[in-house]
């Protein structure tokens, strides 16, 4: 339970929490230099791309969108035929472990799906941060509210009644 805690706070770390638009070769570039090293659990590539997409209950894609006029970017709901894009961009990359003949593989959309088992309620709600937890059901919500229109809130007292 605790390491599912853990890779739950690291990823609501991680989500939005990055001001660049998301760039396949810079995914790619992490995926080659992961490639290399010795522990070869893709570390870097997996935080990239858990900064601009999760994955929520009923197997739906979010991805994040940076915007350079406001303090939170846009979280938007992807089509399943945008993710078969993105898919098909990135490619799997064959790695070889010390003491092992046969070649690795890693493929993102593999882990992503399978492996990364970080799933996330949507809601919409102005009051709370972008990422929650029910205390009644254990739930991790992703919200996509930006919070109310007027920033500022004035007491109900102070409006005129005319």
């Amino acid at each position: 339970m605790y390491s599912i805690l853990y890779k739950m706070i690291q990823q609501t770390e991680l989500f939005g929490n990055t001001h660049k638009s998301f760039n396949f070769n810079v995914l790619k570039n992490k995926m080659d230099n992961d490639q290399g090293a010795k522990n070869n659990n893709f570390t870097e590539t997996k935080k990239y791309f858990l900064k601009y997409f999760a994955k929520s209950m009923g197997d739906y894609f979010y991805k994040y969108i940076p915007s350079e006029n406001e303090d939170d970017g846009e979280i938007i709901k992807v089509p399943d035929k945008s993710m078969n894009c993105i898919w098909r961009q990135i490619s799997t990359v064959k790695y070889k472990i010390e003491g092992i003949e046969k070649l690795q593989t890693f493929c993102i959309k593999n882990w992503f799906i399978k492996e990364h088992r970080m799933n996330f309620s949507i809601a919409s709600e102005p009051t709370q941060d972008r990422f929650f937890t029910s205390k009644k059901t254990d739930t991790w919500y992703i919200n996509i509210s930006k919070g109310f229109l007027y920033k500022i809130l004035r007491n109900i007292v102070n409006f005129q009644m005319k």
